[in-house]
């Protein structure tokens, strides 16, 4: 062993390039590398059909962000916001949505039947983002 400890790492699924900034800045400021991914367009991205292979980042990565907030991106529909819970839930790495999939803030059924840990915040403040990151890394 040569002394040197591994960055823990999150992928941050953001559209919101202000959003991937800030929240950029509240986990580089925390110690975490992170990757960051726009997402996919729409329901008919190859990337959610259920064929396609985990996403390499989502699986390299110690933690998901997954960023649904109404208030910073384009209203997502709420098929393609169940289909990437329900994604990301089932490649068995813990998840951090933000803003939940729906108005009601509802997690898919399905998001349970991965291996990872799934938790919505509805608010996305640094210290319950970061809180609840912390929280997820550590119970993984």
């Amino acid at each position: 062993m040569d002394g040197t400890t591994r960055s823990q790492s999150v992928l941050l699924v953001a559209s919101d390039p202000e959003a991937v900034e800030s929240l950029s800045f509240w986990f580089e400021r925390e110690g975490f590398e992170v990757l960051a991914c726009p997402g996919p367009a729409d329901a008919h991205a190859a990337c959610l059909q259920p064929a396609a292979a985990p996403c390499p980042l989502a699986v390299a990565a110690d933690l998901v962000v997954l960023d649904l907030s109404p208030g910073r991106v384009e209203p997502v529909r709420r098929r393609v916001r169940r289909a990437l819970i329900e994604r990301y839930a089932g490649w068995g790495r813990p998840l951090l949505v933000l803003d939940g999939p729906d108005e009601s803030g509802a997690i898919p059924e399905e998001a349970g039947t991965g291996t990872g840990s799934v938790v919505v915040l509805s608010s996305s403040d640094r210290a319950g983002v970061v809180w609840a990151a912390r929280l997820l890394v550590a119970s993984s």
